[in-house]
């Protein structure tokens, strides 16, 4: 791997990486799986539902966020990644970095669970 691949790869775009299909029983539970949070409203706390579910650097796997944001309920809402991955962002958290300021992402709740 060149220097511009593992600059790249580490940008998510799959170079440098092997993708594995996922097919069958376990496509049919991850499709089960990745519904959007009903009912999702400001104030809930949510975790990501594990490691495989994470695609950000924040927040930690177990670190609890609380919805910020929503977006509208139309089902339109943008889409993250390259044309090769998309998410729907429904939502947003907000974090404070290190100099102080505030900060907010949008993220996908499927890959979510609603907490407390």
């Amino acid at each position: 791997m060149n220097g511009l691949e593992a600059l790249l790869g580490g940008m998510g775009n799959g170079v440098g990486r092997t993708l594995e299909p996922i097919t069958g029983e376990e496509r049919e539970n991850i499709a089960i799986d990745m519904q959007p949070i009903a009912d999702l409203k400001p104030g809930d706390r949510l975790i990501w539902k594990g490691e495989s579910y994470k695609q950000t650097t924040i927040p930690e796997v177990g670190q609890v966020i609380e919805v910020f944001r929503l977006f509208d309920d139309s089902g339109v809402s943008k889409k993250s990644g390259t044309p090769y991955t998309t998410d729907k962002y429904d939502f947003t958290a907000i974090f404070r970095d290190e100099k102080g300021g505030i900060n907010e992402y949008a993220f996908d709740s499927r890959r979510f669970n609603r907490i407390g």
